[in-house]
């Protein structure tokens, strides 16, 4: 079996959403201050809805993955998390262009969850 399967796609998504669900429940400011510039006010209420958001992703994704369910529900997941993950690579770019977000993390940040959504689009939309 290929290493590049729709149960390992889901998987990936999980243990990076779960990262930074992680993140943002760090202690107050860490994961802000590793992302944004001074310019960029902290918003505990913000960093609070990241976790959460990240988290019912990332156990949405584990919920599908390796189990029982129809082949054409996990391309689904796919095809949507993988349209949000180009949509959020596109806002980091655009965060650190207008400088709210640090260009050095901010660009490298927007490569990868734009790589990583445009694979997601494509095993969604992949005929196996």
């Amino acid at each position: 079996m290929s290493p590049l399967n729709d149960d390992n796609m889901l998987k990936l998504m999980a243990l990076g959403s779960g990262g930074f669900a992680v993140g943002w429940a760090l202690p107050k400011k860490h994961f802000h201050d590793i992302y944004f510039t001074e310019k960029e006010g902290y918003s505990a209420a913000a960093g609070r809805y990241s976790t959460i958001v990240n988290g019912v992703f990332a156990g949405s994704a584990l919920a599908l993955a390796d189990k029982e369910v129809p082949k054409k529900t996990k391309k689904n997941m796919l095809k949507i998390a993988g349209a949000g993950l180009v949509a959020i690579g596109a806002n980091a770019a655009y965060s650190s262009a207008v400088g709210a977000q640090k260009k050095e993390f901010g660009y490298a940040n927007a490569a990868v969850l734009g790589g990583f959504g445009a694979l997601s689009l494509f095993q969604g939309f992949r005929k196996d």
